[in-house]
C-alpha cells in the first residue's frame, strides 16, 4: 500500500521584487481608495520615486487612474472586470483540490468532488491520479448520475424538498422516483450517502454534502474496491476523516461566499 502521495511543487525560485511592490501597491490602493503618491509611500514603504514609477505603468495600463484637480489615484474599473473573470467554479476547486490531496495522503483511497448544474452532476476535482487505488485517472469533467451514484445522493439528501424536485425535473430523463425515495431514506439514516457498482461493478463509493449556510454546494465522495471494503467498513473506517475534509472545506467556502457578498 502506499505510503503517501508525492506531490509536484514548483522549485524555490526568488521573488520577483518589482512585481511584489507592484502588487503591495494595488493592495494598498484598493484599501485606501482615493491616494497621493506620497501617502502611498508611507503606507507601502517603498520609496516615492519607485511609487511615481509604478503609478505611471498602471495608469498607461489602464488599471489605475488619476484624478487632475489634486494629482490622486485610484483603481480604475479594469481589475473588477478582471476579478469577476475568475468563476466560482475555479474558486471552488482551488479551495477543495488541497483538501482532497490531504484527504488521500491519509486514506490511500481516491476522492472526487462534484457539482450539480443544469440537471448534470459533473466533477471538477479529483485525486484519483495522485493513488494506484483507483481504476480512473481522467475524471475531472466527467459526469455521474444524479441518482445513483454516491455524490448525487448526497447533494439531493442535503436539498430541501422544493430544491430537489426542481433538481429532479431538471434532469431531463426518467427516474425511478422509487429509488430517488429509498435513497434519500438511507443516507438520512446512516449519515452518508453510498452507491455499490452503480459506475462500474467492482467499484463502490460513500459521500457527504458540502453546505455552506442552508445551501448545498456539491459533494465529496471517497471511492473503494468492493473487493476491499464495503460502504458499511468504509465508513467505519474512513468516515470520519470524510467528515474533517468536508467541514474544512465549508469553513474555507463560507469565508468566500461571505468575502463576495460584501464585495460591491
Amino acid at each position: 500500500m502506499n505510503k503517501g502521495i508525492k506531490v509536484l511543487t514548483l522549485p524555490p525560485y526568488p521573488p520577483v521584487r518589482a512585481l511584489d511592490r507592484g502588487l503591495k501597491l494595488i493592495e494598498q490602493l484598493s484599501e485606501s481608495g482615493w491616494s497621493t503618491p506620497q501617502s502611498l509611500s508611507r503606507t507601502t514603504g517603498i520609496d516615492r520615486s519607485t511609487v511615481y514609477r509604478m503609478l505611471s505603468t498602471l495608469v498607461n495600463a489602464g488599471y489605475v487612474a488619476r484624478r487632475g484637480d489634486d494629482g490622486q489615484f485610484v483603481l480604475s474599473g479594469k481589475l473588477r472586470e478582471i476579478a469577476s473573470g475568475v468563476r466560482q467554479d475555479d474558486q471552488l476547486i482551488g479551495i477543495i483540490s488541497p483538501l482532497l490531496v490531504t484527504l488521500v495522503n491519509k486514506v490511500f483511497w481516491p476522492s472526487d468532488f462534484g457539482i450539480l448544474s443544469g440537471g448534470r452532476l459533473r466533477i471538477v476535482a479529483s485525486s484519483h491520479h495522485l493513488t494506484s487505488m483507483t481504476i480512473f485517472r481522467g475524471l475531472v469533467g466527467k459526469e455521474r448520475s444524479v441518482v445513483s451514484s454516491a455524490l448525487g445522493r448526497a447533494i439531493l439528501t442535503a436539498m430541501s424538498e422544493p430544491e430537489r424536485e426542481l433538481a429532479l425535473t431538471a434532469l431531463g430523463t426518467p427516474f425511478d422516483r422509487a429509488e430517488v425515495d429509498r435513497a434519500v431514506t438511507a443516507t438520512r439514516e446512516a449519515g452518508y450517502a453510498s452507491a455499490i457498482g452503480t459506475t462500474v461493478a467492482k467499484i463502490s463509493a460513500i459521500a457527504l454534502p458540502v453546505n455552506v449556510g442552508d445551501r448545498v454546494v456539491g459533494a465529496i465522495n471517497l471511492v473503494f474496491f468492493r473487493s476491499a471494503l464495503s460502504p458499511t467498513q468504509a465508513a467505519t473506517k474512513h468516515l470520519e476523516q470524510l467528515r474533517a475534509t468536508v467541514k474544512a472545506a465549508e469553513l474555507e467556502l463560507a469565508r468566500l461566499y461571505h468575502h463576495s457578498a460584501e464585495t460591491p
